[in-house]
């Protein structure tokens, strides 16, 4: 594994990776140590919305407004195009994605739009998602997914105040959309974000209404 580092990326399309200097991680943190810092010049072509980590801290996944799904390894110091969305009917950028939190090789990604969509990425398969949801039909690009800790449960909410809750268990077909969600309306305002407990059965909500929930 490599050493621990935070990460950071915009509009730059590079991405900076911020590493302490020697010594004990916890000291410079306290004693405010200048971190080194290493760029790294990405494939992306226009601003990166979202960067993640891999569960080993192995890898950094980047998706940005170019509709680019790219992977850095730190242990080879090389990048790969994962994915490049180029629907002609639907706005391409991507604002989302984060790594199964039972399996490192499926990637959650968000894909801003009319309709927002969802996409599931298995990396041992093939260049397309295993399986895409078309979310909310409203243009959610504040709005993000969350993963269940269970990793089979997506929670996502809208503009309007409502919260969908998917079981990717279940799909109806590897290339269309998933089962109908499940919908709970406890807010009367946009939902940012959803986030689970450890148990996987309490589910908390942010929302501009301002409430918690």
């Amino acid at each position: 594994n490599v050493e621990p580092y935070f990460i950071t990326a915009g509009k730059d399309k590079r991405i900076a990776l911020w590493k302490l200097e020697n010594g004990d991680h916890n000291d410079n943190l306290k004693s405010g140590n200048i971190l080194n810092v290493d760029l790294i010049q990405s494939t992306h072509t226009s601003t990166i919305q979202d960067i993640s980590c891999s569960s080993d801290g192995d890898w950094v996944y980047s998706v940005g407004l170019d509709g680019r799904v790219c992977a850095h390894s730190l242990v080879q110091n090389k990048q790969y195009l994962l994915h490049h969305f180029k629907d002609k009917n639907s706005k391409n950028a991507l604002n989302f994605s984060k790594e199964s939190p039972i399996d490192s090789r499926v990637l959650l990604i968000s894909q801003i739009g009319i309709p927002t969509k969802l996409h599931l990425w298995d990396r041992r398969v093939s260049s397309n998602p295993v399986i895409s949801i078309n979310a909310s039909p409203t243009n959610t690009v504040y709005v993000i997914p969350s993963w269940s800790p269970n990793g089979r449960l997506i929670s996502m909410g809208d503009v309007n105040g409502v919260i969908s809750i998917w079981d990717i268990a279940y799909p109806v077909s590897q290339t269309q959309q998933s089962k109908s969600p499940m919908y709970l309306s406890y807010h009367q305002k946009r939902v940012f974000q959803t986030a689970w407990a450890p148990s996987n059965n309490v589910l908390v909500s942010i929302s501009s209404d301002p409430k918690a929930q």
